[in-house]
């Protein structure tokens, strides 16, 4: 099965992408499609995607959320969201089966986050901060992976800091 994706940009061009390939020219696309047995979905409007009330996604909503996430939300990760699982960020059932709880990770990933120790935050629908158990961070995003700076650890000062403040003009 392929997907062809077509959007419309700021500036009016058309956009196509063919999942897994790249970018199309328009011409391409028409071509691609002239020649296939096609079947056209509806537009998915991410806002108005429901949540499932159980632990599996809805079929849908496992669409919108590889819409969202094209590629597996795992650092440096280049594995296609389509050949990976749905993982809960916030664990069901506390956490809901939901677009903003849901990110695509390969299996070997999803294990290391659910028994690994690694720590997973979500600050906005499709942006991803893992923090390493060694406590490295990175954001992932649609843009791909960044290693994030290491916050250092604030310390009230000691006494003898404070007393050598003391004697400073």
């Amino acid at each position: 099965m392929l997907y062809l994706h077509g959007r419309r940009a700021y500036d009016g061009a058309e956009r196509w992408e063919l999942e897994g390939v790249g970018p199309l020219t328009p011409g391409e696309a028409s071509e691609l499609v002239g020649h296939s047995n096609v079947t056209v979905r509806p537009v998915i409007d991410l806002g108005r995607v429901a949540p499932s009330a159980g632990y599996q996604p809805s079929e849908t909503l496992a669409e919108a959320t590889r819409l969202v996430h094209p590629y597996a939300v795992f650092p440096y990760s280049t594995r296609e969201s389509r050949g990976c699982d749905l993982d809960h960020r916030v664990p069901w059932p506390v956490g809901g089966t939901a677009l903003n709880n849901l990110g695509p990770l390969q299996r070997g990933h999803h294990r290391l986050r659910t028994h690994g120790r690694w720590r997973v935050d979500s600050p906005r629908l499709g942006t991803y901060v893992w923090t390493s158990p060694t406590g490295r961070s990175y954001r992932v995003d649609g843009h791909g992976t960044v290693e994030l700076p290491r916050q250092r650890e604030h310390h009230p000062p000691s006494r003898a800091d404070r007393a050598d403040d003391a004697d400073d003009p």
